[in-house]
């Protein structure tokens, strides 16, 4: 999983996605509104899925939340958002939301998804 580049981790989300969401599809390559994956073409769409390719250093929580907050900030956020990384989260990292400055009672589920284990 760490060789993938950046194109490559988000090939590899929507196929692990599409048996579960059928309708799922990538964005454009350029500005994805802070999405890579979506689940359909709702509006909001269920879910969406942000892949974060670090996988050799520490994740950068500031580019983290400048996704989350560009996707939430559209008209119809998905209801439900998921960081993929190509690895294993370390301990400090889990502590995640804080991190993000998501509020506990936030209707958006925001989750990390891990190709590693830990």
């Amino acid at each position: 999983m760490l060789s993938l580049d950046d194109e490559g981790l988000e090939d590899l989300t929507l196929r692990l996605v599409l048996p579960d969401w059928p309708k799922a599809h990538r964005t454009y390559r350029g500005p994805d509104g802070g999405v890579d994956v979506f689940s359909d073409y709702g509006l909001p769409p269920q879910r969406a899925w942000q892949c974060k390719n670090y996988a050799d250093g520490a994740v950068d929580w500031g580019k983290c939340r400048r996704s989350l907050k560009t996707a939430m900030g559209e008209d119809n956020p998905p209801l439900h958002y998921t960081f993929v990384f190509p690895r294993a989260l370390k301990k400090a990292d889990h502590d995640y939301c804080s991190w993000l400055g998501l509020p506990t009672s936030s209707a958006t589920h925001c989750l990390p998804w891990t190709t590693g284990t830990t």
